[in-house]
């Protein structure tokens, strides 16, 4: 803890002492740190210090032995730190960094702990500029509540986008689904259309074909049947020839003979 235990005693005023209690390890260390006369690395590396306890301990030392026109510079930049500390031994009632640095700025005790008083002047050059800096964070926060709300709107207005492009897209997809379902319908008939008509050209083709088949067998075979009615009357005329070559060859014998005959007989006589 880096306040006063309190209980009484003898001491009450003194310094780092509450009333009427004893001083706290706090401030002893802080005597000798008082005695060592730290250098301002040294105060620096207390100051980022990874554990609060001596951070503590250094915001303190600067309240007690820097001048007070260099307090704004040294605890300005810690104003904003969120590290808890817990300034009672077992109090239960830790508080930032920041907030430390802002009651060594602002105040003049430390829980019934009386700080060196700060002039006026500084006094009110240091309220002036917590002011501002009150008034630039507020203005801080408002920028950021009012970009916060600006993209709530811009994410509402992305999200309206998206869905009237979801619902686009999904009009659009169903306006193809129906074109392609169209499609594929008329494709569909077409291509019966085109099977059916490719079926009933080969059906006519094949029809012709057997026609010219048909056609083609009747006409070789009434052809075979004319050239076998011709071989067959040649022959009979060839025979017919024979016949009349035989007959006549008879004939002219039977005559010879009998011209022979006839003169022979006329050769007796």
């Amino acid at each position: 803890a880096v306040v006063s235990t309190q209980s009484t005693g003898m001491c009450g005023g003194v310094r780092g002492v509450g009333a009427g209690g004893v001083v706290s390890s706090a401030y002893c260390l802080l005597y000798k740190l008082f005695t060592l006369k730290l250098t301002r690395n040294q105060v620096n590396s207390m100051i980022n210090h990874k554990h609060s306890y001596v951070r503590g301990l250094a915001f303190l030392y600067l309240r007690y032995t820097q001048h007070p026109s260099t307090f704004w510079d040294w605890l300005d930049p810690y104003l904003d730190d969120e590290e808890e500390i817990d300034p009672r031994a077992g109090g239960g009632r830790p508080i930032t960094i920041g907030a430390m640095c802002e009651q060594l700025l602002t105040r003049l005790d430390w829980y019934t702990t009386l700080f060196p008083r700060i002039p006026v002047v500084i006094m009110k050059e240091i309220e002036k500029k917590m002011e501002e800096r009150k008034a630039a964070i507020a203005e801080a926060s408002q920028t950021s509540t009012d970009a916060s709300r600006y993209d709530e709107r811009g994410r509402d207005d992305s999200y309206r986008r998206d869905d009237d492009r979801g619902r686009d897209d999904d009009r659009g997809r169903d306006d193809s689904y129906r074109r392609d379902d169209d499609r594929g319908r008329e494709g569909s008939y077409r291509r019966d259309d085109d099977k059916t008509r490719s079926g009933s050209l080969r059906r006519d083709e094949g029809r012709s074909r057997e026609g010219s088949y048909r056609r083609d067998e009747g006409r070789s075979r009434e052809g075979s049947y004319r050239r076998d009615d011709r071989s067959d009357a040649r022959r009979d005329d060839r025979r017919d020839d024979r016949r009349d070559d035989r007959r006549d060859d008879r004939r002219d014998d039977r005559r010879d003979d009998r011209r022979n005959d006839k003169r022979d007989d006329r050769r007796d006589v």
